[in-house]
């Protein structure tokens, strides 16, 4: 996963800020007279009519979700399976969905939700590329509420594509090289896996890993 920055870098057709200016007195213009003819009273602002709040469309999913396999089974069967869907949101924006794999509140969260938003901001989607797990150490058996993995992965380059244009590239991701990463995982009260963390090893201070 990459953050919001790395989505927007390099973006021609980004998204557009929105500035909205009203009620700023203007000096030496005239004053507006009022309905009676009478002049408008010293420092009376007339208000400006308000900006329309755009909400962008979320773009219908070119195809179903893949299913989630994250209640049981050998660690890289889950991180396939969270890896898997998490590229399916990429692909098909929707930022309702990010706890389906990822914790609320975690760091996976919040990149991931940021991203997404870029994404439909920018009427995009991305082209992905499915991480290549080379290995994945993890407790046995499977703790209660948290586990660690330690897992050696890479992810090849992705292209982010314009929903409005067929076939334009608006940018593209890097490629992983194959890295070690620390992977937190946290299990709901549904019984199921999710992301929590990404952090390359030894620097676990440093940004959010764009597993992705």
């Amino acid at each position: 996963m990459r953050t919001l920055r790395r989505v927007i870098t390099g973006t021609a057709a980004g998204s557009v800020a929105a500035l909205a200016l009203g009620g700023c007195a203007v000096p030496g213009a005239g004053t507006t007279p009022a309905a009676s003819g009478a002049p408008t009273p010293a420092g009376t602002v007339t208000s400006a009519t308000p900006a329309k709040n755009i909400t962008p469309t979320i773009p219908r999913p070119k195809v179903a979700p893949p299913a989630l396999a994250t209640s049981s089974g050998t660690w890289p069967t889950i991180l396939a399976s969270l890896s898997a869907y998490g590229q399916w949101l990429l692909a098909n924006p929707n930022p309702a969905l990010v706890a389906n794999v990822t914790t609320p509140g975690c760091a996976a969260a919040n990149q991931l939700s940021d991203q997404l938003y870029s994404l439909i901001n920018d009427r995009a989607y991305v082209v992905t590329a499915p991480p290549v797990f080379v290995s994945v150490t993890g407790p046995t058996p499977a703790p209660a509420g948290k586990a660690v993995l330690y897992v050696t992965a890479s992810r090849p380059a992705e292209q982010v594509m314009s929903q409005m244009s067929k076939n334009v590239a608006i940018t593209s991701w890097d490629t992983l090289p194959q890295t070690s990463l620390e992977v937190s995982l946290d299990k709901g009260g549904d019984g199921k896996w999710r992301y929590c963390t990404i952090e390359r090893i030894p620097d676990e201070t440093g940004p959010a890993i764009p597993l992705l």
